[in-house]
């Protein structure tokens, strides 16, 4: 490497600068441009644009239209008052009420019309804009760099792909439909004043005024609240499926409580901005329901004396009345709905700023050159600064086109990570195009190829599936040799001209790797291949060996060139040097292992390679289960689920609830009393000119009335409003609270389900509580009081004027109908888009738990293709229940303009054969009409009530789900200690899933006090069942388990796991810091000196003590902060800190390298004296002081003894450790 001049070496002051631009870049992004997609509109395609367009002009002018109503009631008004006075016959008045009533019927056919399209079209935009939106997001998340997951949390996508798009979606379909439509009728209703006299329309102007001003601040603060609350939802959401990611680290160390707490503290703080962003609301709606009686109470004052100076007429008087209160009326419709109007610009808003990141690495750029051939020369320039300069075959990689870059090279990581879907595709997406259309032959050929190369392809065919074999999430349905020759796989199918090597054989058993291994040098033939290796053996036959320390190289050269000079290297070979007797060669030892296999006609490859280690058995309780029962129970949810849900939940708070219930009921009984002032206000203003005395007296009385009213109800719904917003939020904390613990209760069984994957559940959390609430809050007010409005409408009219109460009550149970209908078919609809949405959101928390595994292979546009197939799938069916529940809608809207011609046709005739006086008429008119429209309103909230009837049905469902092995059952044996002493007797053991196969057969071993017993074997051959059984993750098919004589499945399951420490081989950290993670689940104090204690003896201490921030310094989540080896001496320092009698140790110091694994095997060895420690192995040198050493193979014990002493039988056991030595020494004995 050249050297840089002392005249041209960047300054040190240079250096920091540069390192800090760089690390800035890496986590804020490029500084933001202007975006033209700034807005969700943005996302509209032309045909989307058109159907917006059309559906905004037909729901505005069907908002329009609502206000005529008002004209050709004045009209009928006026009718009414000149057959009282005498001026006009009973037959002139059948005339023009037959005549008025037909205008009500063309506007009602309008209205339907009308309406449909504008339903149709909001909501089938919508889907299509939000399809677009989610696409968009996901692109824009998997195009950043690394450096911007180190700080996003799994669950925070979830969220965002998930809840807040459903929001979004509300937003721009069913809400801003009723949104356009009431602006309209207000807009019209300002004009039809202005129309019948400026003056009047003028002065109650200044109540729209005052309401849109109202509107305005509760919006303002709640769209600020309403994104704090997403914020730590969101904060939350990463929370909980970073601890679903982990379940079996968390049962294992009994850390539900402590998890569900760190849960609770994302919730509380949700809750406490949810609950301002509510009251807000609250405070708007009470002014909202305040002003339009405030506004009766101006308009007949002002109204009477200009009736009393000739100016007006009573006509238009009332003409003008209803026209303000139905647009003030109409702008304070969307109050109910405004929570969800404003979360949807709040959460449209966070989408958007995430989608205008600009990544420093952007994976679809199209800049950069691309070579014509690569000869896979590699050099590093600077590496001291924070942006080393590499170059590829001379050219700097910064300037070369990234996709391009990334499709040269295949990467294999240390912790090996697969796809949910089949081994095939998993193999297929090493390819550059892996959704490319091949020939079947073509593409077989090439799989069986790589996984022959990565000594897979045996084990996979003998799968009952073969190459279609389902591996679960992150591939945990398969052992993890089994997984890492599966990534080997992919990372050779492609041939790259340059492989990178991160501890690829870390994970495999000892006749896997070498068998491997042989592979690899095989593939590395004519291509650059870097190697990061730990176990020393697989890098002997390397062209070059870089020996590092504290970021420094040491030695560099060949294996026997730097075995001779004795230096660090030298010395860590050494540290991993075995003893073995020299009297058969290598090749003689794998011979006679192989003539072995032969002769009993074994296949090479065990059949216990064909087991799956991770295999997760069925389990008959799936919150998503789909078979036909369930399906058909979640069509159908009912109110009492919901209720008893609610119930369960809400106990606390149910006092509020009442209380709220009961101002509901008040704020009802409102409109029933004000029509009684307002039908006697008509009179009133009807009184012939001899009478103004009396008309001004009687106007001042009822308008004091109304100022009354106004009062009562703002109390009234501010009261309930904040009951409500209480109890709502309450309901929201703890419906996730809750199910966060119950989804903690579950065994293993139920989170080996695919439907149950860490981004399945977080999305669920995510969403149904949110749906569950939905008929909560300012909803389930609203419909409390619609249902006392229409009782005590019902009820007035037939004391005041049965015979038309009985003709106008039957409109109610028409519209109720037409509404309830529409639930139903809603209720099938949002079963049918929320199964799309979160098929969509599992897929997308999964690509991102795989990011880096994503950015390597350069399989973006793969995503985003999987992802827009899994979102169109389903677009067509879709379209049926828009049309649907569009006609059911506007029926019930266009119902109110039948029901008034009914009623006016009726009345009239009523009134024409002097029947009924016209007080009678209103009061019956105003009362029920009122009444009708009320029960068509109550289902504008059909989205919020079938979501939340859904909702209820799979809470409810979760709530009751009690798995075999319970944590919150506190019966069994209780147990405080143990002596250690372990039995397993006859165990036999399948995994429900895959009963054909036998994992453990007749297994036997016992474990004395104190005893360090080693399971090795082939990969597959249950050494890891062992140890779930031991934890008890499972009870056996058959045979027993104790523990100091005692079965383990009548014991307390957390007394019995309180007596074990696990150190498993992939380790588990969680986002915090690492005093944090050390101390999680220890319930004691501990003092500073034993943490110390435990550091030094897990060989992290002096990391920890060179940190900045020492103890306090942020893991990030999943402990991505930190280097494998890191993580795993934390959470070795964790289980020594529990300090119990049992240590299970599963590939315990698999992610060291040398130099620390011979510290922590020393420390191990110290911990291990008085414990009885069961470790699984792949390198055998970490357990040659092992008391005793079991050699399993097809779920069975065949050799087992002492290191020295199965040596010396010179069988399995023997040629493993042959097969892993760097050389041969003369055994000890």
């Amino acid at each position: 490497m050249e050297q840089l001049s002392s005249s041209s070496r960047p300054s040190a002051v240079d250096d920091d600068e540069s390192a800090r631009e760089v690390l800035q870049r890496q986590l804020n992004g490029l500084p933001a441009v202007q975006m033209k997609n700034s807005t969700v509109l943005a996302y509209a395609r032309p045909l989307d644009i058109a159907l917006i367009a059309i559906s905004t002009l037909s729901a505005i002018i069907a908002g329009a239209l609502n206000p005529l109503l008002t004209v050709i009631y004045g009209l009928l008004v006026g009718s009414f008052q000149k057959h009282a006075h005498g001026m006009e016959e009973s037959s002139q008045l059948s005339s023009s009420v037959s005549k008025f009533t037909l205008y009500y019927v063309y506007l009602g056919v309008a209205e339907f019309v009308l309406i449909y399209i504008a339903t149709v079209g909001f909501y089938y935009s919508g889907e299509r804009i939000t399809r677009s939106l989610r696409q968009a997001y996901l692109k824009a998340i998997i195009r950043q760099n690394i450096g911007f997951f180190d700080t996003l949390g799994p669950g925070e996508v979830t969220t965002r792909i998930s809840g807040d798009m459903n929001v979004v979606q509300e937003g721009i379909s069913s809400k801003v439909s009723i949104f356009l439509t009431a602006i309209a009728t207000f807009l019209s209703a300002i004009i039809i004043s202005f129309v019948n006299n400026w003056k009047l329309a003028l002065i109650l102007l200044s109540i729209s005024i005052l309401l849109g001003g109202a509107e305005f601040l509760g919006a303002t603060f709640a769209l600020k609240y309403s994104r704090k609350n997403s914020a730590s939802l969101a904060k939350g959401a990463s929370a909980a499926e970073e601890t679903f990611g982990s379940i079996q680290h968390v049962s294992a160390f009994g850390i539900q409580a402590a998890m569900a707490k760190r849960y609770q503290y994302y919730l509380s703080t949700a809750e406490k901005w949810g609950l301002k962003m509510r009251l807000s609301v609250s405070f708007m709606i009470g002014a909202i329901n305040a002003l339009p009686y405030l506004a009766y109470a101006l308009a007949f004052w002002q109204g009477s004396r200009y009736i009393v100076s000739g100016e007006s007429t009573a006509s238009a008087v009332v003409t003008i009345v209803l026209a303000t209160i139905i647009g003030a009326f109409a702008v304070g419709r969307v109050a109910p709905s405004g929570e969800a109007f404003i979360s949807s610009i709040s959460h449209a808003g966070t989408i958007l700023k995430a989608i205008a990141r600009q990544s420093p690495l952007d994976p679809f750029s199209t800049t950069g050159h691309q070579l014509p051939k690569v000869q896979g020369d590699i050099e590093l320039q600077n590496a001291a600064c924070a942006g080393p300069e590499y170059t590829l075959d001379g050219h700097k990689i910064a300037d070369l086109n990234l996709n391009w870059l990334r499709q040269q090279i295949s990467y294999v990581v240390q912790e090996p990570v697969l796809f949910n879907r089949s081994i095939l595709e998993n193999i297929l997406l090493g390819l550059p195009d892996p959704g490319l259309s091949r020939p079947e032959q073509e593409t077989r050929e090439l799989v069986y190829s790589a996984a022959k190369v990565a000594n897979a392809h045996d084990f996979i065919i003998s799968l009952p599936q073969g190459y279609q074999t389902e591996v679960g999430t992150k591939g945990l349905q398969l052992s993890g040799g089994q997984r890492q020759r599966i990534c080997i796989a992919r990372a050779v199918i492609a041939n790259p001209k340059i492989l990178l090597l991160d501890e690829a054989t870390s994970a495999l058993d000892v006749k896997s790797e070498r068998a491997v291994q042989e592979a690899l040098e095989s593939a590395a033939q004519n291509r650059t291949t870097i190697v990061v290796a730990h176990r020393l053996s697989t890098i002997r036959n390397a062209d070059n060996i870089i020996v590092m320390s504290n970021g420094s190289v040491v030695e560099q050269g060949q294996h026997d060139e730097l075995m001779k000079k004795s230096g660090m290297y030298s010395t860590l070979v050494k540290a991993q040097q075995m003893d073995i007797p020299l009297e058969h060669s290598v090749e003689e030892a794998e011979d006679m292992h192989i003539l072995k296999k032969e002769q009993t006609g074994e296949p090479f490859m065990t059949a216990s390679d064909l087991t799956s280690i991770k295999e997760s058995p069925c389990h008959e309780d799936s919150v998503y289960d789909r078979n036909q029962q369930d399906t058909q129970a979640e069509q159908n949810p009912t109110f009492k689920t919901y209720f008893q849900v609610v119930t369960q939940l809400n106990r606390e708070e149910i006092l509020v609830i009442l209380i709220g219930v009961f101002l509901c009921f008040i704020a009802g009984c409102v409109i029933p009393v004000q029509s009684v002032f307002f039908a006697k206000s008509i009179n009133a203003v009807s009184f012939p000119e001899s009478q103004y005395t009396q008309l001004r007296h009687e106007i001042n009385f009822w308008c004091l009335m109304f100022l009354m009213i106004a009062i009562v109800n703002s109390i009234a719904w501010l009261g309930q409003g904040a009951c409500f917003s209480y109890s709502t939020e309450r309901l929201s904390h703890k419906g996730r609270y809750q199910m966060f613990r119950s989804i903690l209760r579950q065994d293993m069984a139920f989170f080996d389900q695919k439907d149950n994957s860490p981004g399945g559940l977080s999305a669920f959390l995510s969403t149904a509580p949110t749906e569950l609430a939905g008929l909560s809050g300012a909803v389930i007010g609203a419909c409390l009081t619609f249902i006392a409005t229409i009782t005590g409408g019902v009820i007035l009219s037939l004391a005041i004027g049965w015979k038309l109460a009985l003709v106008c009550a039957v409109t109610i149970p028409i519209m109720t109908g037409s509404g309830y209908i529409r639930l139903r078919v809603l209720s099938l609809f949002d079963g049918q888009m929320r199964t799309t949405h979160q098929e969509g959101a599992m897929y997308a928390s999964e690509i991102i738990t795989v990011i880096r595994s994503v950015a390597s292979l350069t399989l973006e546009n793969h995503v985003l293709d999987e992802y827009s197939q899994i979102l169109t799938q389903r677009a067509a069916k879709t379209m049926r229940f828009i049309f649907i529940t569009s006609t059911l809608y506007a029926a019930s809207q266009s119902f109110t303009f039948f029901c008034m011609a009914l009623a006016f046709w009726y009345g009239g005739t009523l009134l024409a054969n002097h029947e009924y006086n016209t007080l009678q008429f209103f009061i019956c008119f105003v009362a029920l009409i009122s009444g009708a429209q009320i029960a068509g309103a109550i289902f504008n909230f059909a989205p919020d009530m079938s979501k939340a009837l859904h909702a209820g049905q799979r809470v409810k469902k979760l709530f009751e789900l009690k798995p075999k092995i319970d944590t919150w059952d506190n019966s069994g044996q209780r147990i405080a200690e143990s002596a250690g002493q372990l039995d397993i007797v006859d165990v036999s053991f399948r995994y429900p899933n895959r009963p054909e196969r036998l994992v453990l057969d007749k297994f036997n071993l016992s474990i004395r006090r104190g005893q360090y017993v080693a399971l090795v074997g082939p990969s597959g051959s249950g050494k890891s069942t062992v140890i779930r059984l031991l934890e008890r993750f499972f009870d056996p098919t058959e045979g027993k388990i104790f523990v100091d004589g005692n079965d383990i499945s009548q014991l307390n399951i957390n007394d019995y796991r309180s007596l074990i420490s696990l150190v498993s081989q992939e380790p588990t950290l969680y986002d915090g810091s690492i005093r944090d993670n050390i101390l999680l689940g220890t319930e004691r104090e501990v003092e500073e000196d034993e943490l110390v204690q435990v550091c030094k003896g897990a060989n992290i201490y002096e990391f920890i003590s060179s940190l900045p921030d020492g103890f306090t310094t942020l893991v990030g989540s999943g402990g991505t902060m930190l280097s494998g080896g890191q993580k795993q001496r934390l959470s070795i320092a964790r289980a020594l800190l529990r300090n119990t009698q049992i240590l299970l140790l599963d590939e315990a110091t698999s992610a060291l390298d040398s130099e620390s694994e011979k510290v922590v095997q020393d420390a191990l060895d110290n911990a291990t004296k008085e414990r009885t420690t069961i470790a699984i192995a792949h390198r055998l040198s970490t357990i040659q002081n092992a008391d005793l050493i079991c050699v399993l193979d097809h779920g069975k014990v065949v050799e087992q003894g002492t290191y020295s002493q199965l040596l010396n039988k010179k069988g399995l056991f023997c040629n493993l450790v042959r097969m892993q030595s760097l050389g041969v020494v003369e055994s000890a004995d």
